[in-house]
């Protein structure tokens, strides 16, 4: 038999209440001044609950993320002091070892800390939500009248910070102290690992066998190097890995044989490993985990499909599988015992382990983000077995922010390009005396939800979003404004962006065609076009709606959230796809060009006229060989002059008359005719790329028949035949077709798919094939057309 693993949910729920005892864990006083907790007790027990102060131990890993959160403290700690100091009593502990966090935890549980608050990543916050536990129960305080349980925070500064991807933090410590401000509670799961002599593991994220918890815990040894710690952990697990078969039971069912297994992911969260999404299913409110399996993946497929796993779109590989489960048994057949085990990034030791419900009553809490509409909350870690009862994020809501980096690099850098155009080309002051007004208020002060509608409406009328032309008393000063790239708050920073933004436009059309009414909310649905002032004048067009948040107590708009519905492809298409007027630019701009050339060639046509012989050249070769070198010459240069004529009137054609989006459109009707699915790109372009080919064979043939069998037969050069020329240009055909075909659907892929990584896939792809093309070219593409025979013995060889 091999080795039985098991992971679950745990169950039950406990509460208990703050003591009264100055607490031991406290390694730093809080606020200079603050009362002591014993002092506290006397008023807590005289008066109401109410009226105490919470007691927050922070906990703080200041070497995590290679020293940064040490640094990140210190600076973060009086603004901290000053947010929270009127109602909390604050105290620090810093952890210099391992396992450190886990008794500074319990200890602090025990004295009835309202709240342990893991200021750091996902290995201290492991370590605090093991410290909840101790021998498989859980801790609890000493006073055992108490009213309520210990919360469990997060302040992500951490080198991955994967836990608080799941729920859109970023490493953001103000937001998160904001939510800590809030207060509320909601409840998630808990899951649970134990092997057959250990004591019990804790964890909130995901849980991995095998290669990816391998590669975690080599990993872990380079987390000065940040996220790339990663990328080295990964290169480093695949040194001697080899995939293993496995036997698994899930939900005390049937044993199941899962052979070549590669990584055995276990979810109650999406992501780990530096932002994977890895389990993109998980829900961690649901009661339920997500296990994902990849077998038989060769570190190949990595490559190919790291991006994949990155978005979370691998469910669809072939050899991936996925299921939804309460419970999970895993046995390792071969009984190697070299399988890893991780949990919240953290080495947990090898195969055999067990995993399996927990069944002893627990209650913790963890900061968690909330639905729209509600800030922040404070949400309640439930180990159960069972669903809920708590409202559960949904998928849509609880996605972190978008993390393509190309898109937010796109978004700062139109942004920044905006500010710099603003000085070289300031936009077009638009009178706006009608957006100065003050609003309407009612008694209470807060402004009439009708007119900041129809303030909103106005200021479509006035392209608001490209003249700033805006009715600032529609809007709080610290407003939200979001959009699918970035967010940011200050309604004079939106206004300047938009301004700055008219100033990159030649031409512009916004027009509101639609709004809806909320209890919270208002949506705006718009139609948008310009003509951008780049080089080419692009024409970006485009549909989408905005939401405008009303705050309940001053009646304005808070939060500003754009939707565009347009996909960023299409989107980039549109930036780059010159206008109709940049086509006749572009025709000008080939014939200037051509001229100059020209102009080049008949200098060195005139050189070639020269009869003599030029003195450098005098004793080298004779007059009789340079005259017949100066003959051919001067032919292919009048030949050049009539070929470049017409490859200039050609191409300028081809631009003018727009024959290249012709002939796309075309292609795909011709993909459709052959039963073809015209939808698909890479189809679609291999069926552009193949007119492209027969077209520049046609159009070539004439002139490569003329100067093979006419010029240089006239001058003795030609070797070939009529059979070996039209032999190698069918073979060169052939070629195209066994290469392109691969190499451009896989450019297509990484740009359709690669997303942040793009550049990076192309870049392995072009290292890739040149490498292959310097291996079989010589070998297996240039014999097809040249015949190679070794140098002859004499003094040119010994030489």
């Amino acid at each position: 038999m091999g080795s039985i693993n098991q992971i679950a949910v745990g169950c039950g729920i406990a509460t208990v209440r703050v003591s009264m005892a100055k607490p031991s864990w406290a390694v730093r006083a809080e606020l200079p001044g603050a009362p002591d907790l014993f002092a506290e007790r006397s008023i807590l027990r005289s008066g109401s609950s109410s009226s105490r102060r919470r007691d927050l131990v922070f906990v703080v890993n200041p070497s995590g993320a290679n020293g940064r959160t040490g640094k990140e403290w210190k600076k973060l700690l009086p603004y901290l002091r000053s947010r929270l100091g009127a109602d909390c009593n604050i105290c620090e502990s810093l952890t210099s070892g391992p396992s450190q966090a886990i008794d500074i935890t319990r200890e602090a549980i025990r004295e009835g800390a309202d709240a342990v608050i893991v200021v750091g990543g996902d290995g201290t916050l492991h370590e605090v939500v093991n410290g909840f536990f101790w021998a498989g129960k859980r801790v609890t305080n000493y006073d055992k009248e108490a009213t309520h349980s210990t919360a469990l925070g997060l302040i992500p500064l951490g080198t991955g910070s994967d836990f608080a991807r799941s729920f859109g933090w970023k490493n953001n410590p103000y937001e998160a102290i904001e939510r800590i401000a809030k207060g509320q509670r909601s409840r998630i799961d808990v899951g649970v690992i134990c092997g057959e002599t250990d004591e019990p593991h804790y964890f909130v994220n995901v849980a991995d066998i095998h290669l990816s918890a391998k590669a975690g815990y080599h990993a872990s040894k380079y987390k000065k190097f940040g996220n790339l710690c990663y990328v080295i952990g990964a290169l480093k697990g695949f040194i001697g890995h080899h995939n293993q078969d496995l036997k698994i039971k899930v939900n005390e069912g049937e044993w199941e044989v899962y052979p070549q297994v590669t990584a055995l992911c276990i979810g109650n969260a999406k992501y780990f490993g530096g932002g994977m999404k890895i389990t993109p299913n998980a829900d961690p409110q649901n009661g339920k985990f997500e296990v994902v399996i990849l077998q038989d993946f060769k570190w190949y497929d990595f490559l190919l499909k790291l991006h994949k796993l990155y978005n979370g779109t691998h469910l669809s590989v072939e050899n991936v599988s996925s299921r939804s489960v309460h419970s999970i048994e895993v046995e390792e057949i071969a009984g190697s015992g070299s399988i890893y085990v991780q949990s919240d990034g953290e080495h947990l030791g090898f195969l055999p382990r067990k995993f399996y419900n927990h069944i002893e009553a627990t209650d913790v809490i963890v900061l968690f983000k909330l639905l729209p509409n509600q800030r922040y909350i404070i949400c309640r870690i439930h180990c159960s077995g069972e669903n809920s009862t708590s409202k559960s994020i949904s998928n849509k809501e609880s996605q972190p922010e978008n993390a393509n980096v190309v898109l937010k690099v796109a978004w700062y850098a139109s942004e920044f390009l905006g500010i710099a155009t603003s000085f070289f080309n300031p936009p077009s002051k638009v009178e706006a005396p009608e957006t100065a007004f003050e609003l309407a208020r009612d008694g209470s002060g807060a402004v009439d939800r009708a007119g900041v509608v129809k303030s909103i409406k106005d200021d479509f009328e006035r392209s608001y979003f490209v003249t700033g032309n805006l009715t600032l008393d529609a809007y709080e000063e610290d407003c939200e404004f979001a959009d699918p790239a970035s967010s940011f708050k200050g309604l004079q920073r939106f206004k300047r962006n938009c301004t700055n933004f008219g100033s990159l436009l030649t031409k512009s059309n916004m027009k509101l065609l639609k709004w809806e009414d909320f209890e919270d909310k208002g949506i705006g649905h718009w139609r948008f076009s310009c003509i951008l002032s780049f080089p080419w004048r692009p024409i970006l067009s485009a549909s989408g709606y905005t939401e405008y948040y009303f705050d309940k107590q001053s009646g304005k708009v808070f939060r500003h959230v754009e939707h565009w519905n347009v996909p960023k492809m299409v989107l980039l298409k549109q930036i780059l796809k010159p206008s109709r007027r940049f086509w006749l630019k572009k025709t000008g701009s080939m014939i200037l060009m051509y001229i100059f050339e020209t102009y080049l060639d008949l200098r060195q046509h005139s050189a070639l006229k020269l009869p003599t012989l030029p003195n450098t050249l005098e004793g080298v070769i004779s007059q009789e060989k340079f005259e017949k070198s100066r003959a051919y010459h001067l032919e292919r240069s009048h030949f050049h002059f009539v070929h470049e004529l017409v490859r200039i009137l050609t191409d300028s054609a081809i631009l003018f008359f727009k024959v290249l989006p012709w002939f796309w459109k075309k292609s795909g009707h011709f993909v459709a005719l052959v039963g073809l699915n015209e939808e698909n790109e890479i189809l679609h372009t291999l069926a552009f790329l193949a007119g492209v080919l027969i077209w520049l064979e046609i159009t070539s043939l004439p002139f490569s028949f003329y100067s093979i069998f006419v010029i240089e037969a006239r001058h003795g050069f030609n070797k070939r035949t009529i059979w070996l020329f039209f032999s190698d240009r069918l073979k060169g055909i052939c070629l195209s077709v066994i290469l392109v075909p691969p190499i451009v659907s896989a450019a297509i892929l990484i740009i359709k798919k690669g997303g942040a990584y793009s550049v990076i896939y192309l870049w392995v792809l072009t290292f890739i094939l040149s490498f292959v093309m310097m291996t079989i070219y010589p070998i297996l593409i240039a014999p097809l057309f040249h015949k190679f025979t070794p140098l002859p013995e004499g003094q040119l060889r010994e030489n």
